[in-house]
């Protein structure tokens, strides 16, 4: 099965730099950089709390099973 991919590289390892350090990624939607703030949303519990009252019916945790590499339904 093909592995899903999230995350991309966006700078190379530097292995003889002092210090060395690790390949840098991203998030693939950030891959070109971060989108840039919405006015008002300061903390994860401002965006959880947004995400409530714009979708108040809609379920908080759930999963997706993947059959042929396609997403089935919700549960």
């Amino acid at each position: 099965m093909a592995q899903k991919r999230y995350i991309v590289e966006v700078e190379k390892a530097k292995e003889a730099a002092t210090p060395s350090f690790g390949p840098v990624y991203r998030s693939l939607f950030a891959k070109d950089g971060f989108p840039p703030p919405i006015e008002g949303l300061h903390s994860c519990w401002d965006v959880f709390h947004l995400s409530v009252e714009k979708n108040p019916k809609q379920p908080m945790l759930g999963r997706r099973e993947f059959i042929d590499g396609k997403a089935g339904k919700y549960k």
